[in-house]
Order: structure tokens, then C-alpha cells, then sequence
């Protein structure tokens, strides 16, 4: 895949060497914030059966020839749409051990599963669906807060 060099793209945006090397923020188009994660998407895991199982109606655009597949449409469109199930399992004894705030909100009926939780607001907090991706949730924990 090409990407541009990273001179052409902090010109692009207006942005100048030590500014990037320190931090802080930066404005991002749209169109390219959406491109950036399509490219991540791309190289996420993806659970295609889940996806289709969680969202009948792609399953029959697959089955009829309407979509190329069902992970083209989850990075052009599903992941966008809030759709559920292409991404990473959560492991929902392991969540509910390693964040107990979690496994008490779901005793107390504030929420109905670890899953739930994590799709709907754990994984903005930073947290991990699984042992497998803690790095990768710290990481985006820290990229979101800097």
C-alpha cells in the first residue's frame, strides 16, 4: 500500500517537524482520520462470523452478491455504523477479574455483560476486551489522552 512520506503529510497538514516531534495537537481531516483507521481496521483482527451473525442484514447482502465481503464492509462501512461483532473477542471472565468496577456494575444490574461494556464505552476507556491486547489498549489509552 502507499503512503506518503511523512514530510508530505505534516506539510499537508500544516504541521512542522518540531511540533510533531513534541506533541500536541494537530487538525485532521475527516477524510483522512477515516482513511488512518481503515488502515488499521485492514490489519485488525476481524471475526467474520460474528459479524454476520450480529448483522443479518450484511449476511444477505453477502449471500445475494450485493458486498465483496463481509470484512470489506465492516472497514468501509460497518466499524463506522457502530456495527458489532467484527471486533476483538472480549474474554469475559478475564474482564470482569481484571476490572472488578466492571464485574460489580453487572452484579448490580448497571450493565448486562463484560462484552457490552467493553464495546460500549471499555474500549474508549482504554481498556482491554483480553490478556492478548492489554499492549495494544495501553497504547491507545495513551495515544487518545496525549
Amino acid at each position: 500500500m502507499f503512503v506518503p512520506s511523512a514530510v508530505s503529510l505534516l506539510n499537508a497538514l500544516n504541521v512542522d517537524r518540531s511540533t510533531f516531534e513534541k506533541g500536541g495537537t494537530v487538525e485532521v481531516p475527516v477524510g483522512l482520520l477515516k482513511l488512518l483507521l481503515q488502515i488499521g481496521l485492514a490489519a485488525a483482527d476481524f471475526d467474520e462470523d460474528s459479524y454476520l451473525r450480529e448483522n443479518p442484514d450484511v449476511a444477505k447482502a453477502l449471500g445475494n452478491g450485493e458486498i465483496e465481503s463481509a470484512h470489506v464492509h465492516y472497514i468501509g462501512f460497518g466499524y463506522f455504523e457502530g456495527r458489532q461483532g467484527g471486533g476483538p473477542e472480549v474474554d469475559e471472565k478475564w474482564y470482569l477479574n481484571k476490572y472488578p468496577d466492571i464485574a460489580a456494575a453487572l452484579r448490580e444490574g448497571k450493565i448486562k455483560s463484560g462484552k457490552q461494556h467493553f464495546h460500549l464505552i471499555g474500549a474508549a476507556e482504554g481498556r482491554s476486551p483480553n490478556i492478548d491486547q492489554e499492549e495494544n489498549a495501553a497504547q491507545w489509552k495513551k495515544a487518545l489522552r496525549s
